[in-house]
């Protein structure tokens, strides 16, 4: 696994915190996950959107690490 904190230059989600986390798993490695940290309660949630690390394209299909429960990276802005 292979993971790293990131700040956006642009707006995302107010839910959460600015900065995000992008997480590459072994098993996955073409995928760009992304974490972030909610607002008030701290949780650490999964944005719906990963990034397909070839094309630099973003995709929402469900993989192996999709959790049931993300949210969008560009809501709430």
């Amino acid at each position: 696994m292979n993971q790293s904190y990131i700040e956006t230059k642009h707006s995302i989600n107010n839910s959460v915190y600015h900065g995000h986390y992008r997480v590459v798993f072994k098993d996955e490695p073409h995928l760009e996950y992304l974490y972030g940290v909610t607002r008030g309660r701290k949780n650490v949630v999964q944005f719906c959107e990963k990034e397909i690390l070839i094309s630099g394209e973003r995709t929402t299909d469900k993989n192996n690490h999709s959790e049931k429960n993300c949210i969008g990276y560009l809501d709430n802005r």
